[in-house]
């Protein structure tokens, strides 16, 4: 066999292990989730997102769609010299597994395993359930408090919120929440150079698991922004499932200074509540959403609309492709597990029933 040939070979094998490396971590994490938080691999992980944050969080733009753009450019030269040169079509077979390899598990160890980790938010058993009556009651409290903020801020239940600042005052007001004052390492949002392109695939933002930067849809409505640039900062913080990186959003802008970033948290929580509802017993939802200020209401068809908006045949495959990544790294419920932060919701106002009332 010729050394070249030979030598390709070798990185396909190389490529090949480091899939069963990155496997092989993902077996043992998720047998015994326990022993990550006390691993040195853990510890390491830990020193490497300082650093991560020391590289990237001063550069204004997102390093990492740079590195999606590059990415792209090297498959669309790849797929080109593939057609047009069968000659090297056994060269970049090899070279693709060994980069595939080798990008599967860097991606692992920087962000995958964090599915793995212990709940930073357990789900108790009593509210593993659909438990009616105590969604109704974690209902009654979040319209309570997002109308008590409504009316505080708009002075009139018809009104649309409209938070009157910037995004980009709103980003620094929630890279500056007290919630993430007590955080392993500094958070830091960036909009992304995609933001357009994330519209017509249905995102609202995400953390690149290279960078390790949180992005945000620089297009999205105010009062969603609000929330994603909150969710995006909880990946930041190595919280994975997207229920938990919801219900810590729900914390971090309820117990934010600012009034409006409140409302925009208990909003949040009020429309995911009531969608559970909907979904299981749509005529006591009727009853429920006639209680609702309007203006609330009229808040959330604005939100619905824009995503309408960028509607297109291909969202629901780039949806499709997520949740059954979801589904990969461990998310039973797949995309669906935005959602499960009603449990979490639930679980939280039934244990602090008073909670809300003394936090001001």
């Amino acid at each position: 066999m010729p050394f070249k040939k030979l030598h390709h070979w070798k990185l396909a094998l190389w490529g090949c292990s480091f899939f069963v490396l990155g496997m092989a971590c993902i077996t043992v994490l998720e047998n015994s989730p326990k022993f990550f938080d006390n691993s040195l691999l853990h510890k390491i992980l830990l020193s490497t997102q300082h650093l991560t944050a020391w590289l990237f969080d001063p550069i204004p733009f997102s390093v990492g769609d740079l590195i999606y753009l590059v990415i792209f450019g090297f498959l669309m030269w790849g797929l080109r010299k593939f057609i047009r040169q069968p000659e090297e079509r056994f060269v970049l077979i090899n070279h693709s597994i060994f980069w595939m390899g080798l990008i599967f598990l860097i991606f692992q160890l920087r962000w995958g395993i964090n599915y793995y980790r212990p709940a930073a938010f357990p789900i108790q058993k009593e509210y593993q359930k659909y438990n009616e009556e105590a969604l109704l009651r974690t209902l009654d409290i979040l319209i309570e408090q997002t109308h008590k903020h409504h009316l505080e801020l708009s002075k009139d239940s018809a009104a649309i919120p409209e938070i009157p600042f910037s995004k980009a005052e709103i980003k620094t007001k929630i890279e500056n929440a007290p919630y993430f004052s007590n955080a392993d390492r500094s958070v830091r949002l960036k909009h992304s150079m995609w933001s357009v392109a994330l519209s017509y695939m249905g995102y609202a933002g995400y953390l690149n698991p290279w960078t390790l930067e949180a992005q945000v849809n620089r297009k999205l409505p105010k009062m969603s922004y609000v929330i994603t640039a909150a969710h995006e900062l909880q990946h930041q913080l190595s919280i994975a499932p997207e229920n938990e990186a919801n219900f810590a959003a729900f914390l971090a802008t309820t117990t934010h200074p600012d009034p409006w970033i409140e409302l925009a948290g208990y909003s949040f929580g009020l429309r995911y509540t009531l969608s559970a509802l909907w979904k299981n017993n749509p005529d006591q939802a009727r009853i429920y959403q006639k209680k609702i200020h309007s203006g609330i209401i009229e808040g959330y068809k604005k939100q619905a609309a824009f995503w309408k908006s960028y509607d297109n045949p291909l969202e629901k495959y780039f949806k499709f492709g997520y949740d059954r990544f979801l589904k990969a790294q461990g998310q039973a419920l797949g995309i669906q597990s935005y959602g499960a932060v009603v449990q979490l919701l639930i679980q939280h106002f039934e244990n602090h029933p008073t909670e809300v009332y003394n936090s001001k």
